[in-house]
């Protein structure tokens, strides 16, 4: 009990006055009940002594000094102009602090020291090669390309929901948002004004356009055999979209998802020129979709597609279908 008393005496004396702390080129003047807010007790070597928390002190420190440091580059793949995948590897960053210096914040108010220089910790990717090579993405599994005329605004947005979403990973057992995973289309972003339908009806809207990535993707997921939990079909047909075989996108809903049911990684990897927009899928062959059949029905004045998917699996030959819906409004302003 004694000695706890006087260490927490040392703590409350050790904290009496403000510090100057110094990294990464910039400063800043610490008060004592912020520096005593870091103080843990702990035994070290048989003694009680006091340490620093790291986590409080590097949420403290960064909130004054602002960023600090570098965040690592993540490791990503990207394709290459022979369609090769590769594997880019993720390179360190830095980050507020390391222990040892933060101790050091200890000893220079022992010492009576006005500042105290702390040094910038490494801070490594998230993932390495061997957890990349895992993965099993290798090989095209499936692609779909759908076309439109040259140089309208909405060519632009979809250029540039293209370039938002490349690269991206959808991990075994994991669901892609591709609103969540492209963002809001803002014009700060890169997105123009272009025609949307909103409500069954033809308007205006910044990132008009971008359906048609929507539609693409939702192919070439419905023939790599993956699960679309979420999607919704245009409201009006458009003729350069697969009939019954499509979804829109807008953001706030709705959204398209894609569902990844393969044991090994999905690598979305669009490209895209003047007039055509594909979306080719990369991981481990494991199953292909084809339609097997579609019907209509009436739904009051509108018509309702269904269509239904056959799916193999290429290790086996083992089929499974599943249904798709379209809700088709007869003309603009019709509603179902």
């Amino acid at each position: 009990a004694a000695s706890l008393k006087k260490k927490a005496t040392l703590a409350n004396a050790l904290a009496d006055q403000p510090l100057g702390i110094y990294l990464d080129n910039k400063s800043g003047r610490f008060d004592a009940d912020m520096i005593r807010s870091w103080f843990r007790p702990a035994i070290v070597d048989g003694a009680l002594e006091v340490t620093i928390d790291p986590a409080a002190a590097r949420d403290d420190i960064t909130g004054v000094l602002g960023q600090v440091g570098v965040a690592p580059q993540q490791l990503r793949f990207e394709v290459d102009p022979e369609g090769k995948v590769v594997i880019v590897d993720g390179v360190a960053g830095t980050e507020c602090c390391t222990p040892e210096s933060l101790q050091g914040i200890v000893s220079a108010l022992e010492a009576g020291d006005e500042r105290v220089d702390l040094t910038l910790a490494s801070v490594a990717p998230d993932h390495d090669r061997a957890w990349a090579e895992q993965l099993g993405i290798t090989t095209p599994i499936a692609t779909f390309t759908t076309q439109h005329p040259c140089c309208a605004p909405r060519v632009e947005n979809i250029h540039r929901f293209a370039d938002l979403i490349r690269g991206t990973v959808i991990l075994p057992d994991e669901t892609m948002s591709a609103n969540d995973t492209v963002g809001q289309r803002t014009k700060e972003r890169g997105f123009v004004e272009a025609p949307v339908i909103v409500d069954g009806e033809f308007a205006e809207d910044v990132g008009g356009g971008v359906s048609q990535f929507a539609v693409t993707l939702f192919n070439a997921a419905f023939y790599g055999g993956l699960d679309i939990p979420e999607y919704q079909s245009h409201s009006i047909y458009i003729d350069r979209y697969p009939y019954g075989v499509e979804s829109t996108i807008s953001w706030g809903g709705p959204d398209l998802k894609i569902h990844n049911n393969t044991p090994t990684g999905v690598l979305i990897w669009p490209t895209y020129d003047d007039t055509s927009i594909t979306v080719t899928l990369y991981g481990t062959p494991w199953m292909a979709g084809t339609v097997k059949s579609q019907s209509e029905s009436p739904d009051g004045v509108c018509t309702r597609v269904h269509t239904v998917r056959e799916r193999t699996l290429l290790g086996n030959n083992q089929t499974s279908t599943d249904d798709f819906y379209a809700l088709y409004q007869p003309s603009e302003g019709v509603t179902c």
